[in-house]
């Protein structure tokens, strides 16, 4: 792939570099906030070869890309010169909703630090893993590893401190340094018990002591705090002090405003919401993962699902698990891999065939945006498939109460972060949702769409102008190819393969050219049905995947010539 040319295309097609006040990616997707979105050329966007699809969401105008997508936003780093945007501040910007901007905000301060979340994460499963297979928990192998996994999710509130003045346009020192305070030794050592809420003063005021360690809601309040702190000392200290007692007093009144006020409310709501999530989970178990699993890939074509990673950061600091979103996310993955897998199985498209299968295979490890973005969302019955599995799947989970012990993408490559400090049982759960998920799925994809008549005659004949593509040996089904390319596939009875041949009488043959109308085959209705065997006949479209909807057009009573079907 050629991404300097794709670069200079994208620039020009979402309206220019004057037009980029901000870019960023996560794992598939270029993020544009665009000073004025009308001048994305939307429908050319989607038509650029190495574009899966395109989606506006939280106040950004996102291209997925797929996982090469770090090279596709180092060409346009390099295609602008280093900087996001043009110098043009000119014209007015779009007012967004307030939803569009919280969502924009939680994922623009999220997306770049989910790596170290993620990969620490999984650190602590491995070990949990290795601890249940034999490996000393006190020895000092263990504990530096720990170290490792430990680190990143007990100074988060330092590491959201960088993208939360990064996103604010705040001096990211002084923001870091005000996290750093949260988490300092001398602070923490005020703490008898974590989360347990103490009391001290400062100046005479009291201040609620709370544990900010792996915290998410504190820092980003801090943060809010210090743009509009140092806004207005910017604007009231002379310009020739400025240097020397603007810091000082940010430091001064945003630290203290954090530890007497913004802090322990910060705190106190986090831990309500993660903790009444799980509430809801330990009491209603079946119901939030089957939610999950069965919107999932709604939540992902808008950006919801950036909105419940706070509350999954905090739920795992907070009692060292999660039930809020993964043990649903996992089974709508393995869903999203299996009906992708379904379309690249039976589509004669060869582009299509090789996105369908390799964006099938990285939604089972977990990375599920190529596969819905480049397949699913193109095709309402897979999609339907994919939520319908993945809720499914979520139902089991949801019973069986499986919990995910550490932050990561749901899949096969995650799996260990299933594994609990009990043993396998909640990862063999875990597994069998997966499994559930994945043939519910694919049988519901693999056949295809269709409609199904209840024979009133003996006779078959043909729908479509085509050929013959198939007589089974056992003449109670026969495949056809329309000459506009539709598979047809028309099964006379249920289970009647079982006949052998008995009570059906072909009257074609495969490679023999049919016009609609043509008797294909005759029938003994009665003499089928005295055996036990129902006549009711499905006629399938087995190459679904290759069209945008297979629609039944006429229900009720059909004459022979009335169209059913409709595909386009």
């Amino acid at each position: 792939m050629d991404f300097e040319k794709l670069a200079e295309t994208l620039v020009s097609l979402v309206g220019g570099a004057g037009n980029i006040s901000n870019l960023t990616h996560c794992a598939t997707r270029l993020r544009f906030t665009l000073k004025d979105e009308s001048k994305a050329q939307e429908e050319q966007i989607k038509k650029t070869k190495g574009v899966l699809g395109v989606a506006k969401s939280g106040g950004q105008f996102q291209i997925i890309i797929g996982q090469r997508v770090p090279e596709a936003y180092k060409a346009i780093e390099k295609h602008l010169g280093g900087a996001v945007g043009g110098a043009d501040e000119e014209g007015p910007k779009e007012k967004k909703k307030i939803s569009e901007v919280i969502f924009d905000f939680v994922a623009s301060i999220f997306t770049p630090i989910l790596p170290a979340i993620i990969g620490a994460g999984l650190i602590k499963s491995f070990l949990s893993l290795a601890v249940l297979l034999g490996m000393d928990a006190e020895g000092s192998t263990y504990l530096f590893i720990n170290v490792l996994g430990d680190a990143p999710l007990y100074f988060l509130p330092l590491l959201l401190a960088v993208t939360c003045s990064k996103k604010l346009n705040t001096n990211t020192f002084l923001n870091v340094a005000l996290a750093g305070a949260l988490v300092h030794p001398n602070y923490t050592a005020l703490l008898t018990d974590a989360f347990n809420i103490h009391f001290s003063s400062v100046f005479g005021i009291p201040v609620t002591l709370a544990t900010y360690s792996s915290t998410v809601i504190p820092v980003i309040l801090m943060s809010i705090s210090l743009k509009y702190i140092d806004g207005f000392l910017d604007k009231v200290i002379p310009k020739i002090v400025k240097f020397f007692f603007k810091p000082v007093l940010t430091l001064l009144i945003a630290g203290l405003l954090t530890f007497i006020v913004l802090g322990p409310i910060g705190f106190v709501v986090g831990v309500g919401i993660s903790t009444a999530l799980n509430t809801l989970s330990t009491h209603v178990g079946w119901l939030v993962p089957v939610i999950i699993g069965g919107v999932f890939p709604l939540m992902v074509t808008t950006g919801m699902h950036y909105g419940i990673v706070p509350f999954m950061l905090q739920s795992i600091a907070a009692v060292g698990y999660e039930q809020i979103c993964c043990p649903g996310n996992l089974p709508s993955n393995i869903a999203q891999g299996a009906a992708s897998l379904a379309v690249g199985f039976r589509t004669k498209k060869s582009e299509l065939k090789q996105l369908a299968l390799t964006s099938g295979v990285t939604a089972l490890l977990g990375t599920t945006e190529p596969a819905l973005f480049g397949v699913t969302l193109r095709y309402k019955k897979v999609l339907s498939c994919v939520m319908i599995g993945g809720a499914v799947g979520g139902l089991y989970a949801g019973i069986t109460g499986v919990k995910c012990f550490s932050f990561c993408s749901p899949g096969l490559l995650a799996l260990v972060a299933f594994i609990g400090p009990d043993g396998f049982t909640n990862i063999i759960n875990a597994c069998i949702s997966m499994v559930i998920a994945f043939i519910v799925t694919f049988a519901g994809e693999i056949l295809g769409k269709g409609a199904a008549v209840q024979l009133e005659s003996d006779e078959i004949y043909s729908p479509v102008n085509g050929t013959i593509a198939s007589v089974f040996p056992t003449k109670h089904a026969i495949g056809l190819l329309s000459d506009d390319g539709v598979e047809v596939l028309i099964h006379v009875g249920i289970d009647t393969v079982q006949l052998e041949g008995k009570h059906y009488d072909v009257k074609v043959e495969t490679g023999q050219k049919v016009k609609k109308g043509d008797l294909l085959l005759v029938c003994d209705r009665a003499a089928i049905e005295k055996e036990g065997y129902k006549t009711v006949t499905p006629m399938i479209i087995s190459n679904t995947a290759d069209f945008s909807d297979v629609e039944m057009i006429t229900g009720g009573k059909v004459k022979k010539g009335t169209p059913v079907l409709k595909v386009r």
